[in-house]
């Protein structure tokens, strides 16, 4: 039924925004739900812009809590994991420890290890100051971890 709807839907339809509190698109929402199978769907769709953030600027990529997903939206041509608000998303889970989308960002194409956020925090920063033990083992054993970088206030 999902497919049938999507086939029809036009490209205002499939980024639609809800008008509830949070203001989520379909992508987002299947994200959060980890629904693989309709994520796949709206995926496919040619108008889709699978970069749209929440009224509190969250992607669909940040809404993410499963490997699986993030894998399934890292594939989109349209969603470049190094950009600012992608990054987001890596440094969430190095702070929370989720070593599943860790994983994805590290076997993703050209993803930048080192990256910071706006204060200059990494990855590897976030997951030593939160104590996530196997988050900080994994990127100490990625080759291209930078474990020297201060963030901008010189810590």
């Amino acid at each position: 039924a999902v497919k049938e709807i999507l086939l029809r839907a036009t490209a205002d339809d499939v980024n639609y925004q809800a008008t509830n509190e949070n203001q989520r698109t379909a992508l987002a929402k299947a994200a959060i739900l980890g629904n693989c199978e309709i994520l796949q769907e709206i995926l496919k769709h040619p108008g889709l812009d699978p970069n749209l953030p929440n009224k509190f600027k969250v992607l669909p990529l940040m809404s993410a809590f499963t490997g699986e997903i993030t894998k399934l939206l890292l594939a989109h041509p349209k969603v470049n994991a190094n950009e600012k608000g992608k990054v987001r998303s890596f440094l969430f889970a190095c702070e929370e420890g989720n070593v599943g989308i860790i994983d994805v960002f590290l076997a993703h194409e050209g993803f930048n290890v080192n990256a910071q956020n706006e204060d200059g925090v990494s990855g590897f920063m976030f997951a030593v100051i939160n104590k996530q033990i196997a988050a900080v083992n994994k990127l100490l054993a990625h080759p291209q971890i930078n474990i020297n970088m201060q963030d901008n206030s010189g810590f």
